[in-house]
């Protein structure tokens, strides 16, 4: 479904090249210097880019998909590096304590030490407590504390 923000002006849209399957813990973001939806998968290092002109996407997950590792997990685009950083996620009775960045233009993943994140963490912390009166169990799993 296709709408204008703030409009009611409502369509749909068909697939050409038929429907993106999801994968338990899938997200999606908009990369706002493209101007498209994303869908990320942790698990399966994918990221499925859809074309709103040609009505297709990029890549299709892998099935049958077992479960994930990252529910629940953090993310942002960064502009600077035009960058997609998740951060924690939940799986398997188990927060987690990583940073992933997947690099758009490269198409490429790799783990982002914790020292880099610091400053980035720092302003989320501040963020996150202001949001909630506490902090959010994927971010006391990033900064490996217990309680707020």
């Amino acid at each position: 479904m296709i709408g204008k923000i703030g409009g009611t002006d409502l369509r749909t849209q068909e697939y050409d090249n038929g429907k993106l399957l999801l994968v338990n813990g899938s997200q999606s973001l908009f990369d706002p210097l493209q101007k498209k939806v994303l869908n990320i998968s942790i698990d399966q290092k994918i990221v499925s880019v859809y074309d709103s002109i040609a009505r297709t996407w990029t890549k299709q997950f892998d099935f049958p998909a077992v479960g994930t590792h990252y529910w629940l997990f953090n993310k942002y685009f960064s502009r600077s590096d035009t960058s997609i950083y998740m951060i924690g996620g939940y799986g398997h009775f188990t927060y987690k304590s990583s940073v992933l960045r997947y690099h758009i233009p490269s198409q490429s993943w790799d783990s982002i030490p914790l020292l880099v994140m610091r400053s980035f963490l720092i302003t989320w912390l501040e963020w996150d407590r202001a949001k909630t009166g506490c902090i959010s169990p994927e971010v006391m799993a990033v900064l490996r504390v217990t309680r707020c």
